[in-house]
């Protein structure tokens, strides 16, 4: 398995692969490769599943391949996979440990979209997305079971929309690519359903250069975690982690002592991951726990000094965070980790 995109509160992890990586019966973590998965129905066929993007407590699995929706045309696809599912909520396994796909729902196509892919998943099943418009950039999209694929919308001036999570009121973040002279910048957004695309704004609010922001996480509540350029200073703008909501606008999370910082994710109670600069100029991987004022380093227990942490790419409920690393060192050879806490 390589590294990992999303983790869920039993502790299972959406992979790349694609892969699900989980919990057995006999308490041990096992890997499957869900293009090798049981299935009686024949839900697979036509399909090359890529990646796996996101898991919810359900055991949906939000991601991307592709598939033959027609007999002519194979194309990059989004896709939804329910895994069957014992009495308590967790997947059957057969006598040889395999799991068996329920359902693969193909999550459809808009007008002149020549591909998709998921981003995220919520725990009602609604899906989150990319799509990318014939010879004019990407644009995001929102699946739901009652309403099906549905463009998002856009910003003024905006050449593109990228999506990064879902909330379970159906909110998405990701960012931008609005104009700034002859360049171009992200600028984080926040898609409501019924509302559209909110500009969350940008740390730096002054002093030339190009200022810039990403969203990467969305809370219960709708507030955004991410990334943003810093008012331009000797030796140039930083990097900090911010925290967007309505009643405080984009809020500076700061750093470990460095220059820069990025949150990556956030849980449906507020608590914050990411990486920070420390003041030697090292990473860290940061926790913010909801309504604390100041990141702390996450003391990693690694006794053998081994992993290379890359950064988080997900907490959940519990306060697990996950992530990609190396063990070896080596730059391509990824491997995933999960950061648990020690009272756990």
């Amino acid at each position: 398995m390589g590294g990992a995109y999303r983790i869920n509160n039993f502790g299972a992890l959406a992979a790349a692969g694609p892969s699900l990586s989980y919990i057995n019966r006999s308490g041990q973590r096992v890997t499957v490769d869900l293009n090798a998965l049981n299935d009686p129905n024949h839900m697979l066929t036509g399909w090359r599943l890529v990646a796996a993007v996101d898991i919810n407590d359900r055991f949906q699995i939000a991601g991307w391949g592709y598939y033959q929706v027609d007999p002519q045309t194979k194309k990059q696809s989004a896709y939804r996979l329910s895994l069957q599912l014992d009495t308590n909520g967790y997947p059957v396994q057969d006598d040889n440990g395999n799991l068996t796909v329920s359902e693969l729902l193909y999550l459809g196509t808009l007008d002149n979209s020549t591909g998709e892919l998921a981003t995220g998943i919520n725990e009602w099943g609604d899906v989150c997305g990319d799509w990318l418009r014939e010879g004019a950039g990407h644009r995001g999209f929102l699946w739901t079971e009652e309403g099906g694929m549905v463009d998002i919308g856009s910003l003024e001036g905006a050449s593109a929309i990228y999506t990064a999570a879902i909330n379970d009121d159906a909110q998405v973040t990701g960012h931008a690519m609005l104009p700034k002279g002859e360049y171009w910048v992200n600028r984080a957004i926040r898609y409501t359903p019924g509302s559209g695309i909110k500009d969350l704004g940008c740390l730096a609010t002054s002093g030339g250069g190009y200022p810039s922001s990403d969203g990467y996480g969305i809370d219960g509540s709708g507030a955004v975690v991410g990334e943003s350029t810093t008012q331009k200073k000797a030796g140039g703008a930083s990097t900090h982690a911010f925290r967007y909501t309505d009643a405080t606008g984009m809020v500076d999370l700061g750093t470990l002592g460095g220059a820069n910082s990025k949150a990556t994710a956030t849980n449906s109670f507020g608590d914050i991951v990411g990486i920070a600069q420390k003041k030697d100029g090292t990473e860290a991987v940061f926790l913010l726990p909801a309504g604390a004022n100041q990141m702390a380093e996450v003391v990693v227990n690694d006794p053998q000094g081994s992993l290379t942490i890359l950064g988080p790419s997900d907490i959940n409920d519990l306060g697990v965070i996950c992530g990609t690393g190396s063990k070896s060192g080596i730059w391509g050879e990824w491997n995933a980790y999960l950061l648990i806490p020690s009272s756990q």
